[in-house]
């Protein structure tokens, strides 16, 4: 097959093998260009096969598409990795506490850069998340994932989303922290960045606010990385009227399974621990508050003669309740992460197979008159509650009964 490079034209000849029913990229020989050949035919059918323009309704479909594996034992991995390091970093804290009062700043810089790795790690996991979604809704009839597509942009949108993330929010503290040590320097210095202060800090909130959609629209297309953040625009332009319905709908639907999720997980597990724990032989009881008590004398850093000691089965049975609870609490965490983002990947979905009408503009403009209707009746009367509370004869008719 023949393929021009559409830079500069030169054409490559490249084998049919290499590039049947797959996704490849090379780098063009004359200028370095990186060219993408997607020749998949079942995963073009699919593409192309559906006829139905999507609308709003269709989000209820990606509630069975949140139920994957994959996504949620990745996940999970990242709950894990985070509560180990938060634990370690917490006793680090307790055993250290002379470092921590001599060293103020080094400690802030250390904590702050700790968050910043897991605040990235977070968005990763959510871009994951998307990229497995996307591959799931345009391939319905595939059962295996191929990593190959999932990971096939991984380079190009890393740097996308750690530009939008990561690198916004850096510079703008480096930036802003000759504010600080300035004294009435500090003005001029404010005065000159002030516009720069303002698009990073416009940037950091936008990324914040729209945490879900941006790697959802990132996983969406194979792009480079000003391909992508033109996307991301472009994205934000047409659809800035309906991102606030699909937030609403949303978090109706993950309140939804939350709930059912809780009512068939958490209750049982709640009157399981109750049950279990009013059974249990009342020296078993003090054995246990023993165990946690000793946990925390370790923490604290107690000498090891002023710890209470504990014997073997009770410290076994307790480190296994404890594992199970943690492990179990992670679960949850990761079905509700992705069942969350799996949605936002199918509202992002919609509204690029069906831009800006996705959404009826009659219902539209109904919900939209009947909200701001209720806006209105509701501050009139919590103004006219507010007049009332701060009344004379109110306060009169209070002071009668004190």
């Amino acid at each position: 097959m023949e393929i021009s490079c559409t830079e500069c034209g030169k054409q490559h000849n490249i084998p049919d093998t290499a590039i049947d029913n797959k996704k490849i990229f090379f780098y063009c020989n004359s200028c370095g260009h990186k060219i993408i050949v997607d020749n998949r035919k079942n995963f073009v059918k699919q593409q192309s096969s559906r006829k139905d323009i999507p609308v709003i309704g269709d989000i209820l479909s990606g509630i069975p598409l949140a139920f994957n594996f994959n996504s949620i034992l990745i996940s999970s991995i990242y709950a894990i990795l985070f509560i180990m390091t938060s634990l370690l970093c917490s006793i680090t804290v307790f055993r250290s506490s002379s470092f921590v009062a001599n060293h103020p700043r080094a400690v802030i810089i250390i904590f702050i850069t700790i968050a910043l790795v897991f605040y990235y790690l977070y968005i990763l996991v959510l871009y994951f998340i998307s990229k497995i979604s996307y591959f799931k809704m345009l391939n319905p009839g595939y059962k295996r994932l191929d990593w190959k597509f999932i990971n096939f942009d991984i380079a190009e949108d890393s740097l996308v989303l750690f530009i939008i993330y990561i690198f916004s929010m850096t510079v703008f503290t480096i930036l802003i922290l000759p504010v600080v040590y300035l004294s009435k320097g500090g003005i001029i210095y404010t005065g000159i960045m002030f516009t720069l202060f303002y698009g990073l800090f416009f940037v950091s909130l936008f990324s914040l606010s729209f945490m879900n959609f941006i790697p959802a629209i990132v996983a969406s297309k194979s792009q480079f990385v000003i391909e992508s953040i033109s996307e991301i625009i472009e994205f934000f332009k047409k659809e800035f009227l309906n991102i606030p319905v699909y937030i609403i709908i949303v978090k109706i639907l993950t309140s939804l399974v939350y709930g059912i999720v809780t009512l068939f997980l958490t209750i049982p597990l709640l009157m399981t621990s109750g049950i279990l724990f009013i059974l249990m032989h009342s020296k078993s009881k003090t054995a246990l508050f023993e165990f946690f008590t000793r946990i925390y004398d370790r923490i604290i850093g107690k000498s090891p003669d002023q710890i209470t000691t504990v014997s073997a089965d009770v410290t076994l049975g307790t480190i296994l309740i404890i594992i199970f609870l943690m492990v179990f609490c992670v679960l949850i965490w990761a079905l509700f992460v992705t069942i969350s983002q799996t949605l936002y990947t199918k509202a992002v979905f919609i509204m690029q197979k069906n831009p800006e009408h996705s959404i009826n503009r009659t219902v539209y403009l109904v919900i939209l008159i009947v909200l701001t209707v209720l806006i209105y009746i509701s501050s009139s009367k919590i103004y006219a509650l507010y007049e009332l509370l701060s009344s004379e004869m109110f306060n009169d008719f209070i002071s009668e009964f004190m």
